[in-house]
C-alpha cells in the first residue's frame, strides 16, 4: 500500500497501439507518476519517451526497481506471463492488459504467486465499465429480470489481412493465442460477469477467410451453473467493416439488448416494473491504425481509478483480479478444446 501523500510510481511496458490509452489514463489521474516506458522497438520507445518526457528502456529488466511501485504490461499477448512473473518476483504490483496469459496454467501461477507475495494483480477488463453493461449488471444482480433464461453474444467484426500482416505476432497461435482471445475476450468476460459461472461448453471454430494460424470464426453454446443457456456467434470476416457487437439477456421478467459496435448502446430494455434507465453517453469505440479497424470502448480511466484506490488503501476491491480474468481464458480454452475434440467440455478443468 502507498502512503496517501505519495505518488504511485508506474512504468509502462510496451508502447504499441493500446499503450496510448494507458498513457492518457495515467496522466489524467494526479496520484500516478509515470516514471518510464519500455519497448524492444527503440523507435516506439523514443516516441513515447519524448511525448511523455520520461526515460525509455529497451529491456524491462533495465527499469530501476527502486523507482517503481507498479508496472503496466501492454506487450503482445505471449509476453504477458514472463514479464508479470519477473516483476512479481521483484516485489512489484502488476497490471496486465488482456489476456492475463495464453493458458490456464500460467494464469494460475500468477494468481497464486501474487497472493503468496501479497502483491496486487490487476487485469484490464474495461468493457465492464460500458454504461449499458453496468446497468444490465445492476438489474440482473438485483433480480429485476427474475430467473435468467438465456443470453446471446454476437460479434460481426472485420479484421483485414493487413491487420495480421503488419507485425510478427497477430494471427500466430503461440503468440496471439487466437482471435477469441484477442478480439472476443472482453465480451466473453462481460457475459460471464453478468450471467455467472459457466458449467459446460460446446464450440466450433474455423479459419474461413484469412491467411493466419488461428480461427476467424467461432460459434459456441454455453450452459451456465444457473441453468441458463448462452450462445456465441463471433467472426472477423464481416464485409466491409465492423457492423455489430451485441449482447441480449433474457430472464423471466425482462429482456435487455445492448448493441452498437462494441456493446456501447442500450437498444432494448423491457424489464417488468423497471423503466428504461437514462445512461451517460460513455466513450466511443477506439479507432486504431488510422481507421483500419475499431476496438472496444476505452474505459481504462475507470480501471486506473480503481487501481489508484486499491494502491492507496482506499478500497480492497479490485475491479478485475486474476481469478476473474482467468475465467475468460477457461471459457475460451474450453471452446477451442470442444472444437478440436468434437465434444462438450465441462468446467472447471480438473
Amino acid at each position: 500500500m502507498i502512503e496517501n501523500n505519495k505518488k504511485i510510481n508506474i512504468a509502462i511496458i510496451g508502447c504499441g497501439y493500446v499503450s496510448s490509452i494507458h498513457f492518457d489514463s495515467i496522466l489524467n489521474i494526479s496520484e500516478f507518476n509515470l516514471v518510464g516506458v519500455c519497448d524492444i522497438n527503440e523507435n516506439k520507445a523514443k516516441i513515447a519517451s519524448k511525448m511523455l518526457n520520461v526515460p525509455y528502456f529497451l529491456d524491462y529488466k533495465e527499469i530501476p526497481l527502486n523507482k517503481i511501485d507498479i508496472v503496466s504490461i501492454c506487450t503482445p499477448n505471449y509476453l504477458h506471463y514472463s514479464i508479470a512473473r519477473y516483476f512479481l518476483e521483484q516485489g512489484k504490483n502488476v497490471i496486465i492488459e488482456k489476456p492475463i496469459t495464453l493458458n490456464i496454467k500460467e494464469a494460475d501461477d500468477l494468481i497464486n504467486f501474487s497472493k503468496e507475495k501479497k502483491l496486487n494483480l490487476f487485469c484490464i477488463k474495461q468493457v465492464r465499465f460500458n454504461p449499458p453493461i453496468r446497468a444490465a449488471k445492476a438489474a440482473i444482480t438485483e433480480n429485476n429480470l427474475g430467473r435468467m433464461l438465456s443470453c446471446n453474444l454476437t460479434i460481426h467484426w472485420n479484421r483485414p489481412q493487413e491487420y495480421f500482416d503488419r507485425d510478427e505476432w497477430h494471427g500466430k497461435l503461440n503468440k496471439d493465442g487466437g482471435t477469441l482471445i484477442n478480439q472476443g475476450a472482453h465480451y466473453i468476460d462481460a457475459i460471464q460477469w453478468l450471467m455467472g459461472p459457466v458449467k459446460s461448453v460446446f464450440g466450433v471454430c474455423a479459419k474461413l477467410n484469412h491467411n493466419i494460424e488461428v480461427e476467424d470464426h467461432a460459434s459456441a453454446i454455453l450452459i451456465f451453473d444457473n441453468g441458463a443457456i448462452g450462445t456465441i456467434e463471433f467472426n472477423i470476416n464481416t464485409y466491409p467493416r465492423n457492423l455489430e457487437c451485441s449482447m441480449t439477456f433474457q430472464g423471466e421478467k425482462g429482456t435487455i439488448k445492448i448493441g452498437g459496435l462494441a456493446v456501447n448502446e442500450l437498444e432494448i430494455w423491457e424489464v417488468e416494473n423497471m423503466p428504461r434507465p437514462v445512461l451517460p453517453t460513455g466513450f466511443s469505440p477506439k479507432v486504431y491504425a488510422n481507421g483500419l479497424y475499431k476496438g472496444s470502448c476505452p474505459n481504462h480511466i475507470y480501471v486506473y481509478e480503481n487501481i489508484r484506490d486499491v494502491m492507496l488503501g482506499k478500497s480492497n476491491d479490485i475491479a478485475t483480479n486474476g481469478e476473474e480474468a482467468k475465467k475468460t481464458i477457461e471459457i475460451i480454452t474450453a471452446i477451442y478444446k470442444s472444437s478440436k475434440e468434437g465434444r462438450i467440455i465441462n468446467l472447471p478443468f480438473e
